[in-house]
């Protein structure tokens, strides 16, 4: 295959996008950034990446968009970030791209009851469409496809509220919090996007998974604990969590609320492969940590987060009000 050099991103300004731009960037990739309004590129970028304004909801605009591109990385989030992806696939297809990095970050897609959870049905239709094209009779240079697994996004989770709030010393404690977890950094999930782009026959029509290390959430929350002091800590069982959102998404209600309770069943239940003991770091050269060093490493985006005043709590105020209303209705 050859070497892949223009690489167009979707979702660059997002929280995890920004990351993946900058390590493009540093890399020394010819990175188009498509964004739905101007003025979406960050500053720093302005002279070393490109910005072209795109409608995902029009075929033509991303057409033109993605011609002479190598790879497509897509960091689109949310529901209809998600569903932005076929038209994105299709006009990839069209382009002739070689390679399609989907927006498939976070819990482990290959298994199949996570695939079913209502929120990741929308990505799980974007890789099947993805090895739809991948294995398309009579085309002589298909486009390939990396689907990349991460877990729980360590350091996003404690800057927005996910898992825990920083602000008010909170936290539930999911079926006794005792299966292991992978955590992984937004730098290590950019990293690992990079050397997916400059590995591009190794990585292939794969499903690769990559993460920081391991933890328990009652490892997480006492590394936390160490910084901050005692938080007040409540309990709650992913099996229950999982029926209520079941049950008020059967009554046409979807909020946080209702989503939080499926994210925690695909990134905490034990059985769903929540903890890559089997991944692929050393393809990428990126070191896996002890548990001791995962400890650390909590202690220190904490204190980071502390320190710096990045605490947005966004996800935790989003879902502390849709628990209000919940409770309301």
């Amino acid at each position: 295959m050859a070497p892949i050099k223009r690489v167009a991103l979707a979702g660059a300004s997002g929280a995890l996008g920004s990351v993946v731009l900058k390590h493009l960037v540093d890399a020394g990739f010819d990175v188009t950034v498509l964004s739905r309004a101007p003025g979406k590129l960050p500053a720093e970028h302005a002279s070393s990446a490109k910005e072209v304004v795109v409608d995902y909801g029009s075929q033509p605009s991303l057409d033109a968009a993605l011609r002479g591109q190598d790879a497509v990385v897509s960091t689109l989030s949310d529901f209809g970030g998600y569903a932005a992806q076929k038209p994105l696939v299709r006009a990839a297809v069209a382009a002739g791209v070689s390679r399609f990095i989907p927006s498939e970050f976070g819990s482990n897609l290959e298994n199949p009851v996570i695939r079913a959870l209502p929120y990741a049905i929308p990505k799980a239709e974007v890789q099947d469409l993805l090895v739809r094209e991948a294995s398309a009779p009579g085309v002589a240079n298909p486009m390939t496809y990396t689907f990349l697994f991460t877990n729980v996004f360590l350091d996003w989770a404690l800057e927005e509220g996910l898992m825990t709030d920083l602000e008010n010393r909170k936290a539930t404690l999911y079926s006794g919090g005792s299966t292991p977890l992978s955590f992984t950094r937004l730098p290590t999930i950019a990293r690992a996007v990079v050397g997916i782009l400059q590995r591009p026959d190794e990585t292939a029509n794969r499903t690769l998974r990559v993460h920081d290390g391991m933890l328990t959430q009652k490892e997480f929350l006492d590394a936390i604990q160490e910084v901050t002091g005692p938080w007040t800590i409540d309990e709650d069982d992913i099996a229950a969590m999982e029926a209520r959102s079941n049950e008020a998404y059967a009554k046409g209600i979807f909020n946080h609320w209702v989503f939080y309770g499926w994210l925690v069943r695909a990134s905490h239940s034990a059985g769903l492969g929540v903890a890559f003991v089997e991944n692929d770091n050393k393809l990428f050269g990126l070191k896996e940590h002890s548990t001791n060093e995962m400890k650390e490493l909590v202690r220190s985006v904490v204190k980071d987060i502390i320190d710096n005043n990045k605490y947005r709590g966004t996800f935790a105020k989003a879902l502390s009000s849709a628990r209000q209303e919940m409770l309301g209705a």
